[in-house]
């Protein structure tokens, strides 16, 4: 039975051919394998040529240098609605990242939801809406919860600011946002 495994296992590195019984790898009483051993080669630095630990160690060679594991990069930034107020400051996202998530303060102050409004050049801002182009994005504010954002509601708007449902009262709301 286990020369009948480690036959198709040597099989799919064409190391074991059943017309040839000299690559046939022959299991001993004792578990010795005298030809796979030869074949598959020890582990060194430099396997024996021609093994699959040689042909092994060749492609990871070649691969080493053409794959790049690489995350996007992400920064965060602040908006900060002050004390009384029903504008927050401006985000700039003038190179081209979209807004991905905000993170409430720990004190809302009052404000319990946002709108987001945008603009082309920092001056004349507009609602920002949904598909339907007439429904304004908003989201409920909960302390420890964040909201995650659609890219495509955020992107292209190169300045973004923040509307809260009442201004907020004892202190600034500081939007923490990802992006």
């Amino acid at each position: 039975m286990a020369d009948t495994y480690l036959t198709r296992f040597l099989g799919l590195f064409h190391l074991s051919d059943a017309n040839d019984p000299t690559r046939v790898a022959a299991v001993s009483a004792a578990g010795e394998v005298s030809v796979a051993a030869s074949q598959i080669g020890e582990v060194q630095a430099n396997p024996t040529a021609n093994t699959v630990l040689d042909r092994l160690k060749a492609l990871a060679t070649a691969l080493a240098g053409t794959i790049t594991v690489s995350g996007p990069t992400l920064t965060t930034t602040t908006a900060t609605i002050a004390d009384g107020a029903e504008l927050s400051d401006a985000v700039d996202c003038r190179d081209g990242r979209a807004l991905l998530r905000i993170f409430p303060p720990g004190n809302l102050y009052g404000v319990s939801s946002i709108k987001a409004e945008s603009s082309p050049d920092g001056v004349d801002y507009t609602a920002i809406t949904l598909a339907d182009q007439t429904t304004e994005w908003s989201a409920p504010l909960n302390v420890g919860k964040n909201i995650y954002l659609d890219a495509l509601v955020f992107a292209g708007n190169p300045y973004i600011k923040f509307v809260p449902n009442t201004p907020p009262s004892g202190g600034p709301c500081v939007l923490k946002l990802v992006r």
